[in-house]
């Protein structure tokens, strides 16, 4: 492996596990453009993880080689704004604040012009796709510089990061400064791995290995990063940066600032609070941060109790804190006061007050649990606005509307941080909704989202866990009549919010419709087991759910269902889970083991692996060598239809020629074809579709890269066609095939009798007997083998004229290195058995020293 090939696995490994820390939903690309040889020779690869076949190893890191910059740009669906702009020169200067600056999205493709069924390959060797939505997307790039026998080499990387919530993505765009995952990444690509102090450049020991700066693993360098990240915030609230402060993209890393986070401790000072319990009970509650002098404004702080000004509590005093925290009432905005060092009363805040001025927030979810919120208020439309004459005058009255908005910057459980909120989120929870329920006769609205929405989250508040499960009005109605007997049905009615938790409290589920209406409360659900669900580390109630779901997936009709399972600490997650790589694994993997793992596959089993697929697609695009892994392992198995079928969706997905797949797409093809018990239909089609291929290949592939295996398949394609076309067409296949396995043996070094073979096998179909009679003897001299003399001894048998000849060509052929005793044999055999009717043959037999006296003694 190259340096740079083993630095872009380093980087992407380490990276991987970070962002898999952080928030489990992540999937992310990494691009990597190498600059070593000046502008004109980057070198463009794509660093990504893919299945392995390595036994106890479930992935591997490769490096896909693409065809520039251009190709990643296009993957990613983004375009330079400017198109004179000289491409190969923005990545030269590419980094992590300019990057999106000169960059905007590409429109989708139209739906009419990229369906499965049209894709296709073009001139230029791609295929047909439609763009993947950017929406839920972030982009980042950044670079490491290294040294190679004193010349210096760049890195430039391009990291798309799926899957990520609004807030995330806005505070990552719009406040970079106060983005935590911002900070991970800036930190990761140039406070992570150990440099050169003077120039910057990677540190490569004498293995040829690049190191960890502080020897620490994917968690332990996020609990770093934690401990800076609220240093940064304790900056930011003892040098009253205002939200003007964080108006632009600028983030850059300065020795200060990294050395004044360090020496910050916010961090401990919260986490000891958090520890702390209160009469055995957990802490919750809430504390709001601002700068101390902002304390002091009676407008914007009200106080309900005040500590006297020479006796705040200090945040060094976490079990005094802890017991202040039982004053706090988070729904009524009854908080904790203080800055960075101390807490100076209880009280709330006036929200029009606030204006630009950041107010950071922790809100304290139980033991060794608390999120970190930065609170703005935004303009809100008018709602009242009107006219009103007073005195000789008439004024517009109008109320300013401010809405209270929190920003969740990151969560710590344990000392270890998150971002996001979890399996959970407003936008999340309307797209599983609108993808589970798009065929309904009635489709759901965004009122009975909402609903449905605040329905899961009162249900939070019951501390017990529950669940709560959603399906169509229909649906409802002929489940709950057949889990009556394990539920307590009730008429179906909307119910009103603040009832919930009560409702929850019961054992069992909570049953709704799309409208909203509730049909049972204490449902016990049960379904079908399979082997693909499962997760040893979660409890009844995550697995019922998913059987139940498996259930109503596997009737007929398929019916649409969503289940919210509410743990004992109020994490919510929603199934059917989003799909999100790690679930694209889970199911390739098991559909993978199914196939290697029976001798007779079942179709319907297959089927349904094919439909679990098409649902995960219309969520995420999957990476093509997920297909080209399934298409493999159809290929191992035999079942070459199968095998081309994903070797082509592999393709198309990954939208240009790749030579090695289009290679083995035209040899499960060309395999299907050769295949014994499929119909003459079947058959034409597949040696159509196969040489179809080939002329792909022979199209795309440089003349370097073509071999004499592509000439004898194509020749094999080929003649295949031609033996069931009718005669017209025949003639016409045959002569090109013949033209092909000419060519295969003129390129062919060392031994050819497999290509021998194959062309006798066409001089045979074309009625050219002595031609194929020669190849056959050739195949036979180079290698051995009992077919190809069955072959020889049908053909002289067939035609006893051919025999002379047969004689004539053997004798030719044979030398000290290539002789075939089976040969000799079968000819002094027969030539004994023919010479006596048969002048011909004995003259033949005289003529090359072989004495028919001689052949009956032996």
């Amino acid at each position: 492996m190259e340096l740079f090939e083993y630095i872009n696995a380093t980087i992407y490994e380490n990276l991987e596990l970070t962002l898999q820390k952080l928030d489990d939903r992540l999937d992310f690309k990494l691009y990597a453009f190498v600059l070593d040889e000046g502008p004109d020779s980057i070198r463009t690869v794509r660093v990504k993880s893919v299945l392995s076949d390595v036994q106890g190893q479930d992935s591997e890191i490769i490096q896909e080689k693409l065809n520039g910059p251009e190709e990643v740009l296009e993957k990613l669906g983004l375009a330079l704004e400017d198109p004179d702009t000289d491409l190969e020169q923005f990545l030269i200067q590419l980094d992590a604040t300019r990057f999106l600056s000169k960059l905007g999205p590409i429109g989708q493709l139209s739906e009419d012009t990229n369906s499965e069924d049209q894709a296709a390959i073009d001139s230029n060797g791609k295929y047909q796709h439609r763009q993947e939505s950017n929406e839920w997307t972030i982009f980042y790039a950044n670079s490491v510089d290294f040294e190679v026998e004193n010349e210096c080499s760049t890195i430039k990387y391009i990291l798309s990061i799926e899957n990520t919530d609004s807030i995330t993505r806005s505070i990552f765009l719009e406040r970079p400064q106060l983005s935590f995952l911002r900070m991970i990444l800036d930190y990761y690509f140039k406070d992570y791995y150990k440099v050169w102090s003077d120039e910057e450049l990677l540190f490569i020991n004498e293995d040829q290995e690049i190191e960890i700066k502080y020897k620490e693993n994917s968690s332990q360098f996020l609990q770093r990063m934690a401990r800076l990240f609220f240093g940064k915030i304790q900056d930011i609230i003892i040098n009253k940066s205002d939200r003007g402060h964080f108006s632009n993209a600028d983030s850059e890393l300065t020795e200060t600032e990294r050395n004044q986070y360090y020496v910050n401790n916010l961090f401990e000072k919260i986490d000891g609070i958090s520890t702390r319990t209160y009469e055995g009970e957990s802490p919750f509650g809430c504390m709001l941060l601002l700068n101390t002098s902002l304390l002091k404004d009676s407008k914007l702080v009200k106080y309900s109790i005040r500590f006297q000004d020479h006796q705040p509590i200090y945040l060094e005093d976490p079990r005094r804190i802890r017991k202040l925290l039982e004053l706090t009432n988070n729904e009524r905005d009854l908080y904790l006061i203080a800055d960075d060092t101390a807490i100076y009363g209880v009280g709330e805040i006036d929200w029009g007050q606030l204006g630009d001025n950041l107010l950071f927030k922790v809100e304290f979810k139980g033991l060794s649990r608390y999120d970190l919120l930065l609170v703005t208020t935004e303009k809100k439309p008018n709602t009242d606005a009107r006219i009103v004459t007073e005195v000789e005058s008439k004024v517009f009255k109008m109320t300013l509307n401010l809405e209270i908005v929190s920003h969740k910057l990151t969560s710590i459980s344990f000392k270890h941080p998150g971002i996001g909120s979890g399996g959970f989120t407003p936008e999340l929870f309307e797209r599983t909704l609108k993808a589970q329920f798009k065929d309904v006769v009635l489709p759901i609205t965004d009122k009975e989202i909402e609903k449905l929405r605040l329905i899961i989250q009162k249900a939070t508040e019951q501390q017990g866990g529950t669940m709560v499960v959603i399906t169509d009005r229909s649906t409802a109605e002929s489940e709950l009549k057949k889990l009556r007997k394990q539920s307590t049905p009730i008429l179906p009615t909307e119910i009103n919010p603040i009832f919930i938790k009560h409702l929850a409290s019961i054992d069992g589920a909570m049953y709704f419709d799309t409208t909203g209406a509730c049909h049972a409360i204490g449902v016990i659900l049960d379904g079908l087991a399979q082997d693909h669900l499962g997760d040893a580390s979660r409890g009844a109630r995550f697995h019922s759910a998913h059987r139940y779901l498996e259930k109503l997936k596997s009737e007929p009709d398929k019916k649409g269902c969503v289940i919210a399972i509410i743990s004992e600490d109020g994490i919510i997650n929603l199934i059917p889970e989003h799909a999100n790589e790690a679930i694209v694994r889970k199911l390739v993997r098991a559909m993978l083991s199914y196939i290697q793992d029976n001798d007779e596959l079942s179709e319907e089993t297959l089927q349904d692996y094919a439909s679990r697929l098409k649902e995960v697609e219309n969520e995420t695009a999957i990476d093509h060598h997920h297909y080209f892994k399934i298409a493999e392992t159809f290929f191992r198995k035999n079942h070459f239809l199968k095998a081309a079928y994903y070797y082509d969706k592999g393709l198309k997905v990954c939208g240009h020629f790749i030579l090695q797949y289009n290679r083995v797409l035209q040899q499960s093809y060309l395999r299907h074809a050769l295949s014994d018990g499929i119909t003459k239909d079947s058959k034409l089609q597949s040696y159509k579709d196969a040489t179809e291929q080939m002329e792909i290949i022979f199209k795309m592939a440089k003349d370097d890269e073509i071999s004499h295996e592509d000439y004898n398949r194509r020749a094999l394609s080929l003649n295949g066609m031609g033996r069931l076309s009718d005669k017209k067409l025949k003639t016409e296949y045959f002569e090109k095939s013949l033209i092909n396995f000419i060519k295969a043996i003129e390129m062919k070094k060392g031994n050819k009798y497999v290509l021998y073979r194959n062309r006798g096998y066409l001089y045979q179909a074309m009625g050219n007997l002595r031609e194929a009679l020669d190849d056959f003897i050739s195949s036979e001299m180079e290698l051995s083998e009992e077919r190809t003399l069955d072959l020889i001894e049908k053909l002289i048998k067939q035609d006893v004229s051919l025999f002379p000849h047969a004689i004539a060509s053997y004798s030719e052929k044979k030398n000290e290195e290539n002789d075939s005793g089976g040969l000799t044999q079968l000819l002094m055999e027969y030539g004994a058995k023919l010479a006596e009717d048969h002048p011909e043959v004995a003259a033949a037999l005289e003529q090359y020293g072989i004495n028919q006296q001689q052949i009956v003694e032996e």
